[in-house]
């Protein structure tokens, strides 16, 4: 056919040519329309084509030829035509023209022609692909593939070429891909590891066509032809990556699975195809859900015929290395694993006919692990990972050690690659927690970690089927890489399988393998040796009763023998632990004791600076170095190693390290508070240390409590030899310099809590500032949380059960053990060594280590933490007895440092916050308590004690207060010491008594100076003033403050404001600024008030206190500087009214406050009360005497005529007091010569009226029946108490008769009758004393002669001290009701100040309120204190005050205490002087009546328990005193009790016992009754500033009569008859202070008496 169709063409062309040559010279103007005569042809009929020949020819032009080929070209599209391929011959050179524009218009040509004509093209197709397929320009391949594509229709008709087009496209694959990359050879694509990233041009798009064309042409191609397709297709993939190109490839092979099948010769490269995809990135994939998806293919072929064969490919392929790189190996993996374990729905929608046993799958997959290629094996755990994820209860035994030898495998090559590569180092340490890492890692490492952790998590979870020992082996070859955690799934299961048990045979010599393996080498983990740690002391703990020799030569001793050096603060301290449990049963074998005791002291030494050194130099900066020029003292040195050493610890701390050697101890950081309350102004809370730790710390808290462990046992040695070890430790200086306090924090913890009872056998406490933010605090709250933790975690970890509760047993005893004292252990003993039964503990040289820490140790939180607790040791003064010389070592290094402003000079530390000045108040605490060691100081010692006190008033700090407080217990403990130093000590006082923190406390001391006579018993006149200026100083300084800040207000009375009505209004202004806080101003109001009443009280108590002769001397002083202390221009306050009018009282007699009506007076008044009148012998109810008052000044001056003749009772009213005189009128008076009504009253006035009261009292008590109304002495009858004083003044003759004078006297007089004894009586009483013998019985019965100087009767009957109104007259008052109501509530006012204390005793273990009320005894010294406390008296018939107490019935008992002097009077509720009745009054409620109602209490607490505040609650319940038996003694000097004082949470720090004090028995009764004044008198005022919402003024009671005197005054004058006012004289100028001079020498009384 080819040869006609030549022969054809050959003859066509010549029969033209001479339409060519007539043609030639026209073409230029010739159109292919025209040559067609397209015009005149038939639509119809198809054209011929070869009229337009002439027009393409190669004659032409090329340019004309390109023009008109492209015009016929579009004619192609319109019309039909016919010899095409005529034309295309006569074009065919253009093709080998180097213009591709011209090329270009040939294949347009083509595609023109086909789109056009395909139905026409007959034999034009086949000349059309051969001209394709021979063309070789790769420049026109777009035209090529363009002309192809149109050809064969898009693949769907390949008729006329169908054998060779397959053979095309796979040929221009290849020069695509060859001419894309720099590989020339097919192999070389193959071999490489990388493809192209960037689409390959056209790749695509041949690809695409050949999918087309196999899609609807499959049938006729041969399994050759597919296989060289699938082939050229693999080659196509792996040499891009693009996802079109990879797209492209994967559309072919979904083609060739679901339209045919893949030959069996076309499966390896067909495999290769998609392993090589799956393993790309999913970016470049299609996704799973398109079928042109990797999987999507996969499943498709895995549901044909062939997907046995493909599952055995990719197995062979597993197994067998290639040259495609290992994304096959890899790929192959991923898809047999998901063939062959993969998802239930990847298996469900496949068929079962592909299946293969998966132990032959995990043979091929152990074969590829032996190629240790890192990639393969990580695909091959992951492979292996899912099988054991998915699907581990089906997994044989046999395919287990499959996997296992997969892993070994994987574990071995792991190991060699762990020596070098970090990373993979830190991805091992993963396991067995759960690997994250969000799928990125893809290496063996992460894959063989993701595996194990897979297999743990079943095997925790006990969903793990395999063998156990298998994976423990792989942990085994791992145990120098792997995590803690996994080392100690090791030892867990050694632990399980009782590998480490006596139940084993060897059981001893493994667990010390264990030890050599995992615990000594320094680079096994922390945790792991802790492991280690804990199995071993666990097993101890339960063999050591049987194995303890064992345990500690072969286990322990080599296990702990390094401790010293080890670095791990965990593991230091649980090695700790573990020596103190085989030394707390060693001390059979002595030897090793002894060795593991010095292993002990080894670790407890502290090696920071040891580590510093080892540190080397740091670098200086510009800071350090510019400070360095000035550094040259070893302190300063030692201070920068200390900054340096923290600096190296900051650095190692933040490394994070578990082997750091200063890892951070994992509690809270320390803080610092007040060493005497938590309201201290010392140290403010939250001064806090670095949060780090000494190194020695763990085991010298070991020490401690293996040395508690042994105080309780009976093995003294013992206790003495860690004794020795923790007191040689805390003596040793070289960690002075530790900037943690170094071992001794705990060292001195331990030693701080030893206390022992009068028998001196040794016990120990808890800290009693345990709820302080110490280092120390915190250390053992960590402890303790460690064994708890320890407990739980052992009671749970199952190594044993019986171990685990034994500890946990234990733990529990230890922390309810009982305080009882050690049966061995001693602190003093006075028996010689041979006789020695008790191990006597050197308690000198636990003083040496406080000595130590106190003046060597730079550490603040050190030297804090002994100076809290060290005063309370001291107070347990039995302790101390064998330690005199240490006592007295540390009295005299206190002494010193204070004297020398010394004290903690070396400490360097000590907080920004913190005044150093202010740092002596721990001195001052600890000097307080060596008070009560006196005895063993001389007087001398004594001496310095008091002065260094002094010394703390130099300067006003927050020692100062403390030191006052101690002088007050001097005052008691110290007299001799005192009375040397007390003028200094007053003249200091007189300096710093302005300053507000330090005023009220300097007042209590000097009024509870003022009661102790015996101290200032050699003052002279001049050593009284100090102690009047401290007073006045205060007052004028509150003055002058007040009047600076307050303006003038008046009071509610029209009176002058008072110094407290001033304050009040600064108070006011300051309240309004801060009106959220009430409370504080009711507390700030009675406070300021307290002061004053206080300083007016000491003026008052130490004017009485001084000489009658002396007192006139300190009037003028007194008087001066309190109208100096009033404001210019403003009144005199009351206060100071009140004041003078005390000194006009007592500066010329020492007469009471108010008059006591004798018998006498009683008599010559007619009292009813003492029966029928001596005038009219009838009762006095009969007309009522008239009595007048006048009122002139603040006076009121009353006269009353008596009922006997010429006797008048003159009664002085005024502010301190009343005073009241009998008169009799001694000019003759017309009336009968001898008034015998009046003369036994004359008489009585001769003797002592308190002898006959009481003897009269007496009377009436014993006889219920009148006495005699008859008897005979001058002729005079007695009758009714006449009779009975006569008759008690026989009596009283005839008892003393008994005395050796009295009989005397009765010898001489004979057998004289009784009336004629009392005559003798009268006679010698009426006759001159001075002519009575001393042998007189009359002299026993004389008053004795007392000086009454005339200027105290000269100032009660003047109108002093108010001398401006001499000129004044104001008639008597009026005799009516008014006036004797008026009178009646001046009389009711009390003129002296009352007060009644409650006194409690709390039996042995009574704690409740009931309880302690229903005592009805107490114990010896609780009785003996109350002798001292007060004068026990009747009750029955007193006509005082009684506090409540009756009267009449003995209701609340016959008797109760009294205590009272000048101006105090005191009265105790003693509730065992009560009576009691549990059946009538369970509660005890009449005894709490009175005591609940007392502001406050005296307890004397014998309970053994601290005494809480509330246990007697009331409302009035503001204070109280406890006192507690602290070291009793034989002696009464040498008994002391711990004295504190409670007070309710708004009640302000008062008195000297705020803080415990120790008192001697001796001094308890007098610093306890004045404690208790103060106490109550600040309740009163507090009390009464309280009702009135913190605004109300307390009113004393001289206060309150002086008003009431003016309000009478007003009242007389207000009715009065107005008259003319008259100017006063010159000489009475007004009571103002503008002219100060002028009221001085008005009110300074001694001018003119």
């Amino acid at each position: 056919m080819s040869g006609n169709s030549h022969k054809q063409t050959h003859s066509s062309s010549s029969s033209n040519r001479w339409l060519s040559n007539i043609l030639r010279p026209r073409a230029s103007s010739i159109t292919v329309e025209s040559c067609l005569n397209l015009q005149n042809s038939d639509p119809t009929l198809p054209l011929d084509a070869r009229s337009i020949v002439q027009l393409v020819t190669s004659t032409q032009p090329l340019t004309v030829r390109c023009k008109n080929l492209r015009v016929f070209s579009e004619l192609c599209k319109e019309y039909k035509f016919t010899h095409l391929d005529n034309v295309f011959f006569t074009v065919k050179d253009i093709l080998d023209d180097e213009h591709s524009e011209a090329r270009h218009a040939v294949f347009e040509f083509m595609i023109a022609a086909i789109d056009g004509q395909y139905e026409e093209l007959g034999m034009a197709r086949v000349t059309f692909y051969n001209s394709l397929r021979d063309y070789t320009t790769w420049d026109d391949f777009g035209d090529l593939y363009r002309v192809l594509f149109a050809l064969c229709k898009g693949g769907r008709d390949i008729s006329g070429f169908e054998k060779n087009v397959g053979k095309l496209l796979i040929r221009w694959l290849r020069q695509v891909v060859l001419k894309d990359v720099s590989s020339q050879t097919v192999q070389a694509i193959l071999s490489s590891s990388s493809a192209s990233t960037h689409p390959v041009p056209y790749l695509g798009d041949i690809l695409h066509l050949l999918t087309v064309i196999a899609k609807f042409n499959f049938a006729m191609f041969e399994e050759t032809e597919v296989t060289h397709m699938i082939q050229a297709t693999r080659l196509a993939l792996l040499s891009s990556n693009h996802p079109s190109d990879v797209k492209a490839c994967l559309a072919f092979a979904d083609v060739v699975v679901r339209y045919r099948f893949v030959p069996f010769q076309a499966l390896q490269p067909f495999m290769s195809i998609l392993c090589v995809a799956i393993m790309l990135p999913p970016e470049r994939v299609p996704p799973q859900k398109e079928a042109e998806s990797p999987w999507s293919i996969y499943m498709n072929l895995l549901r044909s015929h062939c997907a046995h064969n493909a599952i055995l490919t990719l197995c062979n392929a597993i197994g067998t290395s290639d040259t495609e790189g290992m994304d096959l190996t890899n790929g192959a993996i991923t898809l047999l694993t998901q063939a062959a374990w993969g998802s239930m729905d990847f298996r469900a929608s496949v068929s079962e006919s592909y299946q293969v046993p998966d132990s032959i799958v995990l043979m091929y997959l152990r074969r590829a692990a032996l190629r240790n290629t890192d990639r393969i094996n990580a695909k091959i755990l992951e492979s292996i990972k899912t099988l054991v994820s998915h699907h581990s209860a089906s997994i044989a035994l046999l395919e287990w050690d499959t996997i296992w030898d997969i892993c070994d495998i994987c574990t071995k090559q792991l190991i060699q690659r762990l020596s070098t590569s970090q990373e993979e180092l830190q991805i091992v340490r993963w396991f067995p927690t759960t690997y994250m890492d969000n799928g990125t890692g893809t290496s063996m490492a992460h894959e063989f970690i993701r595996f194990m952790c897979c297999v743990y998590t079943q095997y925790a979870s006990r969903a793990y089927t395999g063998p156990v020992h298998r994976l423990m082996n792989v942990i085994y070859e791992l145990r120098h890489y792997i995590s803690p955690e996994a080392a100690n799934v090791l030892l867990t299961y050694y632990e399980t399988e009782h590998l480490l048990l006596p139940s084993d045979d060897d059981w001893i010599e493994r667990l010390a393998d264990v030890v050599s393996t995992f615990f000594i080498p320094p680079n096994i983990a922390g945790t792991v040796r802790l492991r280690v740690l804990s199995i071993v002391t666990d097993v101890c703990t339960s063999t050591k009763d049987f194995y303890a020799e064992e345990m500690n030569e072969q286990v322990i001793y080599p296990m702990v023998v390094g401790a010293p050096h080890e670095t791990n603060a965990e593991l230091r301290q649980k090695t700790v632990d573990l020596i103190v449990l085989a030394l707390s049963d060693s001390q059979s074998n002595q030897e090793m004791f002894d060795q593991l005791l010095d292993v002990l002291r080894r670790c407890a030494s502290c090696k920071c600076l040891d580590d510093l050194r080892t540190l080397g130099p740091h670098p200086v900066t510009s800071n350090t170095a510019s400070a360095s020029a000035t550094v040259g003292t070893p302190r300063e040195d030692d201070v920068l190693r200390t900054a340096a050493l923290r600096r190296s610890q900051s650095q190692s701390n933040h490394g994070g390290s578990n082997n750091s050697p200063h890892a951070p101890y994992p509690i809270p950081m320390s803080a610092t508070t007040s060493p005497i309350s938590t309201s201290s102004p010392i140290i403010p809370e939250g001064t806090t240390g670095d949060g780090l730790y000494c190194s020695g710390v763990p085991a010298m808290y070991g020490l401690a409590h293996l040395f508690e462990e042994l105080l309780l046992g009976h093995d003294g040695q013992a206790c003495l030899k860690v004794f020795q070890v923790i007191t040689s430790i805390g003596n040793n200086m070289d960690d002075l310099l530790c900037p943690y306090g170094g071992s001794k924090v705990v060292a001195l913890d331990m030693l701080l809590r030893l206390r022992c009872p009068p028998d001196h056998r040794i016990y120990m406490i808890d800290d009693p500032f345990d709820d302080d933010m110490t280092l120390m605090a915190t250390i053992r709250q960590v402890q303790a949380s460690r064994r708890r933790e320890a407990m739980s975690r052992d009671g749970s970890s199952g190594l044993m059960l019986g171990s685990a509760q034994h500890a946990r047993h234990q733990h529990q005893q230890e922390e309810h053990r009982p305080r009882y004292p050690s049966p061995a252990v001693i602190s003093h003993s006075e028996e010689s060594s041979e006789e020695q039964q008790y191990t006597v503990l050197p308690i000198d040289d636990m003083l040496d280590v406080y000595t130590v820490a106190l003046s060597h140790s730079s550490s603040w939180d050190l030297v804090l933490f002994v100076l809290k607790r060290l005063p309370l040791q001291l107070s347990n003064k039995h302790m101390f007895c064998g330690a005199s010389a240490s006592i007295e070592k540390l009295r005299r290094r206190i002494v010193t440092w204070i004297n020398t402003h010394k004290f903690l000079e070396n400490v360097h530390s000590i907080p920004s916050s913190i005044n150093r000045n202010n740092v002596y108040v721990y001195a001052y605490n600890i000097l307080v308590v060596l008070i009560s060691y006196r005895r063993l100081f001389n007087k001398q010692n004594q001496d310095e004690i008091v002065y260094a006190f002094y010394m703390g008033l130099r300067q006003v700090t927050a020692a100062t207060k403390p030191c006052i407080h101690a002088l007050s217990i001097c005052c008691h403990e110290l007299p001799l010491s005192v009375t040397k130093m007390l003028n200094e000590i007053l003249q200091r006082m007189s300096q710093i008594i302005s300053v507000s923190s330090v005023s009220v406390h300097i007042l209590e001391f000097l009024s509870g100076l003022a009661r102790l006579p015996s101290l200032y018993a050699n003052f002279t006149s001049d050593m009284y003033k100090p102690v009047f200026a401290i007073a006045l100083n205060y007052l004028q300084h509150s003055q002058s403050s007040a009047a600076s800040s307050s303006s003038t207000a008046s009071s509610p009375i029209g009176t002058p404001p008072t110094p407290q009505q001033t304050q009040q209004q600064q108070q006011s202004a300051s309240t309004s600024a801060s009106p959220n806080n009430p409370q504080q101003q009711v507390t700030q109001n009675a406070l300021s008030q307290y002061v004053l009443i206080m300083a007016y009280l000491v003026i008052t108590v130490w004017f009485t206190a001084v000489p009658l002769r002396e007192r006139r001397k300190h009037v003028s002083f007194i008087i001066q500087r309190l109208l100096s202390a009033t404001p210019i221009n403003k009144p005199i306050d009351e206060q100071t009214f009140t004041c003078i009018d005390m000194l006009s009282r007592f500066s010329f007699a020492d007469v009471s406050l108010s008059p006591e009506k004798s018998l006498v007076s009683k008599i010559l008044m007619g009292d009813p009360a003492t029966g029928p009148s001596p005038v009219t012998g009838t009762e006095g109810s009969g007309s009522r005497q008239s009595q007048r008052t006048w009122v002139f000044g603040h006076t009121l001056l009353t006269l009353k005529p008596a009922k006997a003749l010429g006797w008048v009772e003159l009664t002085v009213r005024r502010p301190s007091g009343t005073v009241s005189m009998m008169c009799n009128i001694e000019n003759r008076i017309k009336t009968n010569p001898i008034d015998y009504q009046t003369l036994p009253a004359l008489l009585m006035m001769q003797y002592t009226p308190d002898l006959v009261a009481s003897r009269l009292l007496q009377q009436r008590e014993n006889s219920d029946s009148p006495l005699p109304a008859t008897g005979s002495g001058l002729g005079i009858t007695f009758e009714n108490l006449a009779a009975t004083a006569s008759q008690e003044l026989v009596e009283s003759v005839e008892e003393d008769d008994n005395s050796p004078t009295a009989g005397e006297a009765s010898n001489s007089s004979g057998g004289q009758t009784p009336a004629e004894r009392v005559d003798n009586v009268i006679r010698q009483v009426l006759s001159d004393p001075r002519e009575t013998p001393a042998q007189s019985s009359s002299a026993l019965l004389r008053r004795m002669d007392q000086s009454l100087d005339p200027g105290f009767l000269y100032l009660q009957l003047s109108n002093y001290p108010d001398l401006t109104r001499l000129n004044e007259n104001i008639p008597p008052l009026p005799e009516d009701e008014a006036t004797t109501r008026s009178l009646g509530i001046l009389d009711r006012i009390p003129v002296v100040d009352f007060h009644k204390i409650g006194v409690l005793y709390v039996g042995r273990g009574q704690r409740t309120e009931v309880e302690i009320l229903a005592n009805t005894h107490g114990s010896p010294d609780y009785v003996k204190l109350l002798n001292a406390l007060g004068e026990i008296e009747l009750l029955r018939g007193r006509t005082d005050n009684t506090g409540g107490l009756d009267r009449e019935m003995d209701i609340d008992g016959r008797f109760a205490y009294f205590w009272k002097d000048d101006v105090t009077r005191v009265i105790f509720h003693v509730a065992t002087l009560m009576p009691t009745n549990l059946e009538r009054d369970p509660q005890c409620s009449n005894k709490k009546r009175h005591i609940g109602n007392d502001f406050v209490t005296i307890v004397y607490n014998d309970s053994g328990h601290d005494y809480a505040f509330n246990t007697l609650p009331g409302q009035f319940n503001f204070t109280n005193i406890v006192i507690t038996p602290h070291s009793i003694s034989d002696t009464e000097n040498n008994t002391f009790f711990k004295v504190e004082m409670q007070r309710r949470s708004d009640m302000p720090e008062i008195g000297p016992i705020s803080e415990p004090k120790l008192v001697s028995g001796q001094s308890l009764p007098h610093l306890v009754r004045q404690t208790a004044l103060h106490a109550n008198i600040f309740a009163q005022v507090f009390q009464s500033v309280s009702a009135g919402g913190g605004r109300h003024e307390y009113v004393s009671h001289w206060k309150e009569r002086l008003r009431q005197i003016k309000r009478i005054r007003e009242r007389v004058s207000s009715r009065m008859p107005e008259q003319p006012q008259q100017a006063p004289p010159p000489s009475t100028p007004a009571i103002t202070v503008n002219n100060r001079a002028p009221i001085e020498q008005l009110l300074d009384f001694t001018r003119y008496t």
